[in-house]
């Protein structure tokens, strides 16, 4: 498919999975002369997945012939080239919804992480980044619904936009997910039917969330706050 949307609760392996599926793509150089893509909305969401994948790269047996010894990894741009050229970019949305991280990029493989959180002005600015004329081309919004409704990239790709493939994975398919660790989330988030267990738990987008927002967004000048 070329339009993929995960809708997923958490800790069930949804970005070890994108992880897996990137490295694929660039050991076995799938779009030869182009680089991919994985765009996150901040650095916290970065980070641990860039750190895992210079983890793998420089030390499993097969991947490390991957990459240059001392070369290949860019840490400060998050970019990674291997030995056939398949370079991977990581871009950082920002909470500015500007788009200006992703502008300019052109790449027929593109994955959208935590997309509940992707700042809807930058993923506009990332629809056309997307290169559909080749052949093979796939964009992926996976990430924990929020109950957001408007403007929200997961929201849209996972229930209103028909072009998206549509794809939920609760923890209770997770196998290391007991009966007794339910138990406890339900305690925990107070409940199966309260909000906090069904998006975290079940991945479902439950009820409509409309007060959540980014009070730097609307901060107009420095003040103090109580």
């Amino acid at each position: 498919n070329s339009y993929v949307s995960l809708s997923c609760a958490r800790a069930v392996g949804k970005t070890l999975s994108l992880v897996n599926i990137i490295i694929w793509i660039l050991i076995n150089n799938v779009f030869p002369g182009d680089y991919i893509l994985y765009t996150v909305p901040n650095k916290v969401h970065l980070e641990p997945v860039f750190t895992g994948l210079i983890r793998m790269f420089r030390s499993n047996t097969i991947l490390k012939q991957f990459i240059e010894a001392n070369k290949g990894i860019n840490s400060s741009d998050y970019k990674i080239t291997l030995k056939n050229t398949a370079t991977l970019l990581c871009r950082i949305a920002g909470q500015s919804g500007t788009g200006a991280n992703v502008i300019g990029l052109h790449t027929p493989f593109e994955v959208a992480d935590e997309t509940g959180y992707y700042p809807w002005g930058t993923w506009i600015e990332l629809q056309p980044t997307l290169n559909t004329f080749t052949s093979g081309f796939r964009m992926i919004s996976s990430g924990v619904p929020t109950g957001l409704r408007e403007n929200n990239v997961l929201y849209s790709t996972d229930q209103t936009d028909s072009n998206y493939t549509k794809h939920n994975i609760s923890a209770l398919q997770n196998p290391r997910f007991s009966e007794e660790d339910d138990d406890k989330a339900a305690i925990q988030y107070g409940g199966r039917d309260s909000d906090d267990y069904i998006h975290l738990v079940l991945g479902e987008h439950g009820k409509p969330v409309f007060s959540l927002f980014d009070r730097a967004l609307m901060e107009l000048s420095t003040y103090p706050v109580y």
